[in-house]
This record gives structure tokens, C-alpha cells and sequence, in this order.
């Protein structure tokens, strides 16, 4: 459970969270924007290759223009091909070096190809280099520079094109990288790194798909360069795109980059990762590589990525603030309400709760000290008549003055509370300083001092005290056991003439004897279906309808007569029949209601109380959902009683079984409220829907003015914590006229009808009604 100091804490942990949210936005953010950047690289990457691809197109298309030039004519000038060619250079915005004609010519027609070329060219023409071959391809025509006329293309080291490189049947553009070891026929140098011609073959009859290869004219051809073309398409992106281009036909691993966007001396080129592509075009092979020149960090939108990020941080501001306040608040409203409830306003002793919860402790300590503890009941003799004939004003401050006597005879290590009405509860160990003669003199001594008279409101009022007391561990190893049995011995003291005290002996010990016998009598009777089960209304004090019904067991016996639950529940937790007589209840409770249901009738949610035992079985909450499978019935049909005595022997084994039936969505009830001993602050963290009112208070609540403050005070708390709250034992208009007034809304006692068995059937809010209605009359 949560303590008060972890609670006071919520607001930093709501801070922390939502900071932490905020962290998690801020890196989901970056790392999209991480993906639209690296998305954003790509795509300019591929725009940039395809540019490359436009631009290559752009030069098969003036290639393809020369191939048309001579497919459409049968013979073509060479006055003709500078005029074309000329308009192609001038034209083409990324320049053009030069333009060939290659024409091929087989060793037959070698003579009459060079007598031809020199009629026309008016000067000699020759094929180099000289050599007698069975095929040549020497250039026809070029322009502007004509240093290459003559020159045989399939020669190795000479020019362009090398022997079986070019397949004279293709119909598709070729890509060279020009190689010569003349110097007279290197174009531009400086540039040769990347300088390429781009060639494409010219047929007579370009229909013609025949492998004759008198049909093949030659080759056109352009020559160009890479860097320029690719300096010009850098214009059209963004300066901060970093790209350079490799040639890896002849190599994939050698990258020798023969273009960067960028000066190669920059530090860029090798902090980075490029994307990569590689671009085919013409039988040669580039890898293309791209990144953004400036970091991820200048490349965030940070606009969109904080606004959500600063948003969330104010917002973990404005709740941390908001959450501590609250905080402040409940805290306070608890501190108060707890004061209530440890401390009893009328005599500022400890309540009745609370003495309980101190009771508990100091036996775990003397059990680990193996010690001795007493436990003193005390009530008050004749007080009631006092109350009767003065007022329960003056009965009031007769209990002040108790208190003041009490406070001032035990000793400091005495720890003293009032149950309730006229009863006190004062524990205390045994030790050196404390033996059992010593108690009884301490008992004599309180005896002696309460009975002195007091004087109240001019008023001279005598009263008496009667004492039980019960040793542990020798009478009890438990807080209700011991005082159950201090008040088995104070009652004892009253029969033998009040104002005494009594020590729980052997004497008392004839109820053991009768326990035993209810024991053995209440197994026979679990075996003779000998127990009966009765269902007492719950009704809404407004309205006077029934709302729920409580499942009470009865058992008649024909040995003991009829047995009462107080008597036989208790015993049969301690021997353990708690455990089938738990199941039994389950089950005929689920079966009634699906019996019920099948009359057509509409049943109210059913109440069954649990016992500590039931709730500590493995198997509890399995016997309860194969039940409400079995019978088909709703888990909103369904309630669970529990005690608050249950929450702190196991309280975490408790917390997560009620957890689990609470998600089941049957409903939870802490049953006798304020009798128990356990923390508020199972209140906030457990899922419990409402809060039952033990009939102690209910019943002397009109009396009692400090009974009626613990009940407003326990309504109060209820609806500040959002629980549904039930007074029980009502039996008198007066209670159910303040209940209203308190705002209690449901409520159950015999005041609205004493519980039935089911064969009678009596789910009958207009009975109810008219019964009161009569009262009332």
C-alpha cells in the first residue's frame, strides 16, 4: 500500500512521467525526421540520376540524328555532315567535342574507297595505319577537328573503338571510353579522364534485321564530356547535395572518381554515408554516390519537434503543480478523517479501531519477545441509568471524567481506549515491573477510583466498574480472541456483583466445551444439508426499494436448538469448515439467483460475506468464476463482503485476489466499518465499492452523540472517495430519519423486515413500504 510520504511524492512522479514522455516525442520525432531527411537523400540522389539519364538520352538522340542523316540518303557530303554537325554542337547546351562518320569497308573495296574519298575530298586520303586487314573502319568525316579522318576505329591503341568491341549488328548505342597511344588523336587532354563517345551503327536498309553485313554502312559517333555535362546538371540541385562519379565497368572495387560536386580537399567526403546507385547506360557501369552536404542537426525541422516536446514539459509543470495541490488537500482530509477514527472526540482516548490496530502490534512483539500481555475490558456499571435519567449530555461528560480517572490510574506504558458506549480496552505487557499481583492491585485500584462520585452539572453521580481480563498467550494468541475473552470475564464479573474483576480462567473455559460441541454438531449438520440459507434486504433509504440482498446462513440444530452465526462462524474459522461452508454459501447463493431468474423474477445484487480463510485459498477465485459459469450468472449479481481484520494478515496476497475479482467486475464491500483494525489506506488502494457500517454504531447513534460523529464521519469519508456506503441494524425511524440526514442512501435492519428463505419469496419493495408507512401511522 502506498504510505503518506510516497503519496506526498505523486507530483514529481507525474512530473517525471510526463517528462519522460516528452523525451520519448522528442526521439520519435527526431528519429522521423531522421527518416524523411535520409528519404529526402534518397530521392535527390535519384532525381540526380536520372538527370545523368536525360542527359545521355539527350546525346543518343544527336547520335541518332546523325544515323538518320544517312539512312535517308544514299550518299551524303561531307559539306553536309559539317553543316549537321555544326548545328548539333552549336544547339546542345552541354557541348558536344566532336562528330565522326566511320564508315566500314571490307579489303575488296579498300582501293575504290580510297580513290573515292580522295575524288572527293580533292586532296589524298589514306587508312591508318597502313596494313593490309580484312575490315576497316576508318573515319569519313569529322568535325570540327579533322585530325581523325583516316583513322581505322578497330585498331587497338590507335583511337576509339578497339577490334570485337563493336558489334556491328547491334542496333543499340555504345559508350567507349576513348584509349590511343598516339598523342595526336587525345581530344582535350586535360579532360581525357572523362571524356567518352557515344557511337551507334548506320545501316543501308535500318528494316533490314538480316545478319548480312553488307547491310552495315558504319558507325556516327559523338565525343563529350562527363565533368561539363554533370557540372551543368549540379545547377539544377541544391548546392548542399554532395555527390562524385566513379567508372567501375572494367572494376567494381577501383573507385577512381573522376567528377565531385565539391572541392575533393573538403573533410565531408569522409565523415559521411553516401546512398549509393550505379547507372548503366551504353555498356559502360557509374556509381553514383550522394549525401547532403550539411549535418542531420541543420537539416531537423525543429520547429515541428519542439513545439509537442515544450508543450508536454509545460504540461508536466501545470499537473506536478496541480497533483500537489490535490494531494495537499487529500492528505489533509485523511489526516482528519484518520483522527476521527484513531481518536475518540468524546474522551480523547484511542477508538475503537485504532486501540484494536495497537492491540495487534503489541501481541506480535510479545510474541517475538516471548512475553506476557494483559487485556483489561471495562464497563461501567449503572451508566445507562445515569444516561436515562440525565441525558446523554451528562452521560457524556460522565464518560470525560471516566477517561480523565483511567488516564490518571494506569501507567504510562498502559495503552487505554473506549470500544464504544461505556466500554474501555486498556492492554499492557507483564513483565518486571508488572506481575500478576501487580495487576490485580491495579485492578482493584482503577475499580476504587471510578467509583468514586463525580460531580456533573451540580449534580453528584456515583457509578461502578466491572473488569475481564484475558492473559496472552495463555487465553488468546489473537486481538479478538483476547478480547473476546476479557469481555466473556468482564460479563463474568458483572454476575458475581459488579464492580470486581474477573480473570478468564477455567471457569469460563464451559464455552470451549460448547464450542468443541458446535464443532462436531456443525460438521453432522454440513453433511445432513442441515444449514439453510436467508437473504435480508438492503433498500434505499429514499425510496424505500430493495436493492441488494445479504446471504445469512441459519442453522437450527436438533441437539443445540437454533445456533446463532455469531456463535458458530467463529468456530468454524478456527477449525477450518469455514472453507467448504464458504463454498456451500457461493453456490447456493449462484443457484438461488439462477432460480430466480428462471421464474422470471428480477433478482438484486447478492451479498456474501468471505472469511479471512476463503481469501488466503489459492483456489478462491477459481471456485467463485466456475460457479458463475456454472449457473450462468452475471458477475454484477454478485457481491463480496469482507472484513477489515482480513486486509493486514496477508494484506498483499489480499490485495491481489481482490484486484483480480474486482476486474471480474464482481463488486467488493468492506463489511463492519470501523470495528477493524487495519490502515485507512487500504481505502485508496483497493477496489472497493462501498462501505458497510457496523450496527454498533447505528444502534446507539441517537444516544450517542460521539457514535453519530463516527457515523458522519465514515459517510463523509465514503463520498469523498467516491464508495457507495451501508448503515446496518437499523431498527428505529429515528436512525433512518438522521441516516437521510447524514446522506447515507442504503441501508438494512428490521426495521425493513427480518431476512427470509427463499421459498418465501419476499423481494417485495411495496411491502416494505407499507410496513413503514404503518409504523409511522
Amino acid at each position: 500500500m502506498l504510505k503518506g510520504r510516497y503519496l506526498k511524492q505523486a507530483h514529481l512522479v507525474v512530473f517525471l512521467f510526463v517528462s519522460l514522455c516528452a523525451l520519448i516525442v522528442l526521439f520519435s520525432l527526431l528519429r522521423e525526421d531522421n527518416n524523411r531527411i535520409a528519404a529526402n537523400q534518397e530521392q535527390a540522389g535519384q532525381q540526380l540520376n536520372e538527370s545523368i539519364i536525360n542527359a545521355l538520352n539527350g546525346y543518343e538522340l544527336e547520335v541518332a540524328g546523325l544515323a538518320a542523316l544517312f539512312h535517308s540518303s544514299q550518299f551524303v557530303s561531307a559539306l553536309e555532315f559539317d553543316t549537321f554537325s555544326q548545328t548539333l554542337i552549336n544547339h546542345k547546351r552541354i557541348p558536344v567535342y566532336n562528330s565522326f562518320y566511320a564508315e566500314s569497308v571490307l579489303a575488296t573495296q579498300k582501293q575504290n574507297f580510297i580513290a573515292d574519298r580522295t575524288q572527293r575530298s580533292n586532296g589524298p586520303f589514306r587508312i591508318l595505319p597502313e596494313g593490309e586487314r580484312p575490315l576497316y573502319l576508318p573515319i569519313t568525316y569529322a568535325f570540327p577537328d579533322k585530325r581523325f579522318i583516316g583513322v581505322d576505329t578497330l585498331e587497338k591503341g590507335v583511337f576509339f573503338l578497339y577490334e570485337g568491341t563493336q558489334d556491328w549488328n547491334t542496333r543499340q548505342a555504345k559508350l567507349i571510353k576513348p584509349k590511343t597511344a598516339n598523342d595526336n588523336f587525345i581530344v582535350k587532354p586535360s579532360q581525357s579522364s572523362s571524356l567518352y563517345v557515344l557511337s551507334k551503327n548506320v545501316y543501308k536498309d535500318e528494316a533490314n534485321r538480316s545478319s548480312n553485313k553488307e547491310n552495315w554502312l558504319g558507325v556516327v559517333a559523338v565525343s563529350f564530356d562527363m565533368s561539363s555535362m554533370l557540372q551543368a546538371i549540379s545547377l539544377k540541385f541544391d548546392h548542399d547535395l554532395l555527390f562524385r562519379l566513379s567508372d567501375i565497368t572494367d572494376s567494381i572495387e577501383a573507385k577512381n572518381y573522376f567528377y565531385r560536386s565539391h572541392s575533393a580537399d573538403i573533410p565531408e567526403w569522409s565523415k559521411r554515408e553516401f546512398d549509393q546507385t550505379q547507372i548503366i547506360y551504353g555498356g559502360r557501369i557509374w556509381l553514383l554516390e550522394s549525401s547532403y552536404l550539411d549535418t542531420s542537426i541543420a537539416l531537423y525541422d525543429w520547429g515541428s519537434i519542439l513545439l509537442p516536446v515544450v508543450a508536454l514539459l509545460i504540461l508536466a509543470v501545470f499537473l506536478s503543480i496541480y497533483i500537489r495541490s490535490l494531494n495537499s488537500s487529500f492528505l489533509g482530509m485523511m489526516k482528519r478523517v484518520n483522527h476521527q477514527l484513531e481518536i475518540d472526540d468524546l474522551t480523547n482516548l484511542y477508538s475503537r479501531y485504532f486501540i484494536h490496530e495497537k492491540l495487534d502490534k503489541a501481541i506480535l512483539k510479545s510474541k517475538q519477545k516471548q512475553g506476557d500481555l494483559a487485556v483489561i475490558f471495562m464497563d461501567l456499571d449503572h451508566f445507562k441509568t445515569v444516561n436515562e435519567a440525565f441525558g446523554h449530555e451528562v452521560g457524556d461528560k460522565l464518560l470525560n471524567k471516566v477517561a480523565q480517572r483511567l488516564t490518571s490510574v494506569w501507567p504510562s506504558d498502559a495503552v487505554l481506549g473506549r470500544l464504544g458506549g461505556d466500554e474501555f480496552l486498556a492492554f499492557i505487557e507483564l513483565n518486571g515491573k508488572m506481575s500478576h499481583d501487580d495487576l490485580k492491585i491495579l485492578c482493584h485500584e482503577v475499580i476504587t477510583q471510578v467509583s468514586h462520585s463525580y460531580l456533573i452539572d451540580n449534580r453528584t453521580l456515583t457509578i461502578g466498574c466491572s473488569i475481564g481480563v484475558a492473559l496472552y498467550p495463555n487465553f488468546g494468541d489473537d486481538a479478538m480472541t483476547l478480547v473476546k475473552n476479557a469481555d466473556m470475564a468482564m460479563y463474568k464479573a458483572k454476575a458475581l456483583g459488579r464492580s470486581t474483576y474477573h480473570f478468564y480462567d477455567g471457569d469460563i473455559g464451559a464455552r470451549l466445551a460448547r464450542n468443541v460441541k458446535i464443532e462436531t454438531r456443525l460438521r453432522l449438520a454440513m453433511q445432513n444439508s442441515q444449514l439453510r440459507l436467508y437473504f435480508q434486504p438492503k433498500v434505499n433509504l429514499d425510496t424505500l426499494e430493495c436493492v441488494g440482498l445479504e446471504a445469512l446462513l441459519r442453522w437450527n440444530d436438533e441437539e443445540l436448538g437454533p445456533v446463532s452465526p455469531m456463535e458458530f462462524i467463529p468456530i468454524a474459522e478456527q477449525s477450518g469448515i469455514i472453507l467448504p461452508l464458504g463454498e456451500w454459501v457461493i453456490e447456493q447463493s449462484c443457484r438461488q439467483i439462477a432460480a430466480w431468474q428462471s421464474q422470471g423474477l428480477t433478482v438484486p445484487p447478492i451479498a456474501m460475506n468471505c472469511s479471512a480463510a476463503q481469501l488466503k485459498r489459492d483456489d478462491f477465485f477459481s471456485i467463485l468464476l466456475q460457479n458463475l459459469n456454472s449457473y450462468d450468472i452475471s458477475p454484477d449479481q454478485v457481491e463480496l463482503e469482507v472484513t477489515e481484520s482480513m486486509l493486514i494478515e496477508d494484506s498483499e496476497r489480499c490485495s491481489k485476489l481482490l484486484q483480480q475479482v474486482s476486474r471480474l467486475g464482481v463488486k467488493i464491500t468492506i463489511d463492519d466499518f470501523g470495528t477493524g483494525y487495519s490502515s485507512l489506506s487500504y481505502l485508496k488502494d483497493l477496489p472497493f465499492n462501498c462501505i458497510k457500517i457496523d450496527q454498533v454504531f447505528i444502534r446507539d447513534m441517537i444516544e450517542d452523540v460521539n457514535h453519530a460523529a463516527i457515523t458522519a464521519a465514515i459517510i463523509k469519508m465514503s463520498q469523498t472517495l467516491n464508495l457507495q456506503v451501508v448503515a446496518e441494524g437499523i431498527t428505529s425511524h429515528k436512525q433512518l430519519d438522521r441516516l437521510r440526514e447524514l446522506g447515507c442512501t442504503i441501508g438494512q435492519g428490521f426495521l425493513f423486515g427480518e431476512a427470509f428463505h427463499a421459498d418465501h419469496l419476499a423481494i417485495n419493495d411495496e411491502k416494505i413500504k407499507q410496513s413503514l408507512l404503518a409504523e409511522d401511522g
